[in-house]
């Protein structure tokens, strides 16, 4: 008697089944290893995503927080030419005090 796998007896044939059954039992046990060191890498991987995740947000708040107190404490256009009309009113009045004393001769 033989089988399609090319044994001649049925020992053989009960040979062939048993080596299948043990290569797939062999199988399942390398994809499961495979599928468990990949599942960590995965966990690992995800946790250290949302730790990225978190340290972005974080940074980005504190830059937002750090530019919002820069803002509040930059003075404005209207403060800005303010500032530089009394500048240069008193730029004006140090010249009005130096011709001044001059012509009184205490320059």
């Amino acid at each position: 008697m033989s089988c399609n796998d090319g044994c001649e007896t049925v020992n053989e044939c009960q040979k062939c089944l048993e080596l299948k059954t043990e290569l797939l039992n062999k199988k399942d046990v390398v994809d499961k290893e495979t599928y468990d060191k990949l599942c960590k890498s995965f966990t690992t991987l995800k946790k250290h995503c949302i730790t990225l995740e978190a340290d972005s947000q974080l940074n980005q708040e504190n830059f937002q927080q750090k530019n919002s107190v820069l803002d509040q404490n930059a003075p404005s256009f209207t403060q800005l030419f303010e500032l530089s009309e009394l500048r240069a009113q008193s730029q004006e009045k140090d010249t009005v005090i130096v011709k001044l004393k001059e012509q009184n001769g205490h320059g």
